[in-house]
């Protein structure tokens, strides 16, 4: 545990680095045209991945914004996997998008679609911030003098 709390920072860069690389190859390579939802769990990721990379060269960074972030981009993943699993939550929900947000472009396994991904990794930085917020409240605070 003390490892992963030590390293939070590159797992949080390694995870959000990667899901906002996957979405980007996903559409600039593979041609898969976005919808709505995912347009929001994008807008979510993209400013992650920044600061979480700006943050491994910096002391410190804004937990606040990071967590509000990864928890409104689980929330709306969360549902668009449900729109996409539930078949009635999709007649309630309009999607204005050239693609239908309750169609996945892939289903891996059955039921692993990309807002399952994109859920898995918003929930992945949520848990390594709030653990690593409580890691740090616990361990004494040493003063150094230079």
């Amino acid at each position: 545990m003390r490892f992963l709390m030590e390293h939070v920072k590159w797992f949080n860069a390694v995870i959000a680095t990667a899901a906002t690389v996957t979405s980007l190859f996903w559409s600039l390579v593979l041609g898969w045209i976005p919808c709505d939802f995912c347009w929001y769990e994008r807008i979510c990721m993209y400013p992650l991945a920044l600061i979480y990379v700006v943050s491994l060269f910096q002391r410190h960074y804004t937990r606040a914004v990071t967590l509000t972030l990864s928890g409104v981009g689980f929330l709306v993943a969360l549902y668009h996997y449900l729109l996409q699993i539930i078949p009635s939550l999709s007649t309630t929900t309009q999607c204005d998008s050239i693609v239908s947000c309750a169609v996945p472009e892939f289903q891996w396994l059955g039921f692993v679609t990309p807002p399952l991904l994109a859920a898995a990794a918003f929930a992945c930085l949520f848990w390594l911030d709030v653990a690593a917020w409580r890691w740090q409240r616990r361990r004494p605070i040493r003063i150094r003098f230079v």
